[in-house]
């Protein structure tokens, strides 16, 4: 193989992204052994990724039981933030059509040699001046586990109202953890429907289909339906400090801390953290501009964390207030990082008080 003066580890989402971004500047190519993920992606955002989409939704709605026992249903407007979808295959081909080369090796190791890297795989190498890594690594425990299974369906009947996404339904709940759905439709028959578990340890899949089945036939009403793709997940999430670069092998994705942990959403500070770092390469040829949270919003998230390991049913009453007390772009704002002090201040004021000052108590004594 030629060497490239960029090579990306990995083509999942934080992968593909910073080579998307890194093509504007610089020769890109991603190792990644194929074939690829079939996954989806869900995404809030003002302005869309430059890649095709499934799904662009202006409204939200949630399915929420209040702090003293009542049902919510909210529909909230998000204008001008739009609820988007793409596949790992449009990304692809976003990347593919930005000259970025592809090739289907397995990386065994890396070495580091003065001003380049050689990346060994399988029986050859290539070289590169700067290599961008998205391979998970060892990290501090995960306080909680994201465990996602989710179906896209062609249903018989019209049963999604287009453009209006499910973000969270909690008439999907469990009784000893975090649970809710959410419904992505790209036409009133067709949809992706996810059931999304927050837990100290991973749910089982075979729970979580169970869940999923009972989701689309109890709550949704889907009726008689075809299923189009499966896919179904773990992400461990805390709130930990981002793993060191080493040399000319930065870290991207997940293990930069790019991830929201609060939330398990990251295309979009992925994206973010792709574009500085493409802007630095640009102006000095040194990817030393990176999206970093600041130490409020990374404690925020432990203390959000923290409650949902240990007070697990005070999320959904919490969230009813956060949704119900507050407008949703300056939720969505804050779920970004990219909310004013009196934004925050707000949230924080609207949220119920005892679940997270326990939280908090607990973390300054651990």
């Amino acid at each position: 193989m030629a060497a490239p003066n960029a090579v990306v580890i990995g083509g999942g989402a934080s992968g593909m992204l910073t080579a998307l971004a890194l093509s504007t500047t610089m020769p890109v190519q991603i190792l990644e052994p194929l074939p690829g993920s079939e996954r989806r992606w869900a995404y809030w955002s003002r302005d869309p990724l430059p890649v095709g989409h499934i799904t662009s939704c202006a409204a939200l709605e949630l399915h929420l039981r209040r702090e003293d026992g009542r049902q919510a249903a909210l529909q909230r407007v998000i204008d001008p933030y739009r609820f988007r979808v793409f596949s790992a295959a449009a990304l692809r081909s976003a990347t593919e059509a930005a000259g970025v080369r592809w090739a289907d090796v397995a990386v065994d190791r890396l070495e580091l040699r003065g001003d380049e890297v050689v990346v060994h795989y399988g029986r050859g190498h290539t070289l590169a001046a700067w290599v961008f890594d998205s391979r998970p690594v060892e990290q501090e425990p995960a306080t909680v586990w994201m465990s996602f299974s989710g179906v896209e369906i062609r249903t018989d009947d019209a049963v999604f109202p287009p453009g209006r996404a499910t973000y969270m339904d909690f008439r999907a709940r469990a009784r000893d953890h975090v649970r809710f759905g959410y419904v992505l439709p790209s036409s009133s028959r067709t949809a992706l429907v996810e059931l999304v578990s927050f837990a100290p340890r991973g749910v089982p899949v075979a729970a979580r289909e169970q869940g999923l089945r009972r989701y689309l036939s109890d709550v949704i009403g889907a009726g008689r339906y075809d299923v189009l793709r499966r896919e179904s997940g773990d992400i461990p999430l805390a709130a930990v400090n981002a793993t060191p670069d080493r040399g000319r092998v930065i870290r991207i994705g997940r293990s930069a801390g790019i991830l929201k942990p609060s939330t398990g959403f990251g295309v979009t500070r992925m994206w973010r953290d792709a574009r500085l770092l493409a802007r630095a390469m640009a102006l000095d040829g040194r990817p030393d501009q990176r999206l970093r949270s600041g130490p409020g919003y990374r404690y925020l998230d432990a203390v959000f964390l923290e409650v949902i390991r240990a007070q697990p049913e005070a999320i959904e009453p919490a969230m009813a207030a956060l949704f119900g007390g507050n407008p949703p772009q300056r939720v969505l704002r804050f779920l970004d990082e990219e909310a004013s002090l009196p934004e925050v201040a707000a949230i924080v004021a609207s949220m119920p008080k005892q679940p997270f000052l326990a939280a908090a108590a607990r973390l300054r004594q651990s």
